[in-house]
């Protein structure tokens, strides 16, 4: 008994100190989710926002943050643009490289998805 009162406790705590709240943005094009301690950066559009983390730890002064551009690629696929992306991103990226890359499908529609690193001035960067 002394086990699963001492286990659940644990999980209680955790989920006090862990859960986070989020907040909504909704876009015709989309919806997203994101913790309340960041913020929305400007006035988002349907076609663009940013949004960053406003907690500030000095022993990593890097802002997280996220940032969606939403634009027409007439005359590409998603893969043939992720393909065109793949050759120019190296050009300002230093070390560039992909670490994982997939077709994906949601709601009738194809996309791409492509997740790579890199450095960009001093910092390591993932996006």
């Amino acid at each position: 008994m002394k086990r699963i009162t001492i286990l659940t406790v644990v999980l209680f705590a955790t989920n006090i100190f862990f859960a986070q709240t989020t907040k909504t943005l909704a876009k015709g094009l989309y919806t997203i989710k994101y913790p309340t301690t960041w913020k929305l950066d400007g006035t988002p559009t349907a076609s663009a926002f940013s949004i960053i983390d406003t907690t500030f730890d000095t022993a990593n002064p890097f802002v997280e943050n996220l940032n969606l551009i939403v634009s027409e690629i007439s005359g590409y696929t998603p893969k043939t643009y992720a393909d065109y992306a793949k050759t120019f991103l190296p050009t300002k990226i230093k070390s560039f490289k992909v670490i994982e890359e997939k077709e994906v499908k949601q709601g009738g529609k194809t996309g791409y998805y492509l997740v790579f690193k890199g450095k960009q001035d001093k910092d390591a960067l993932k996006w």
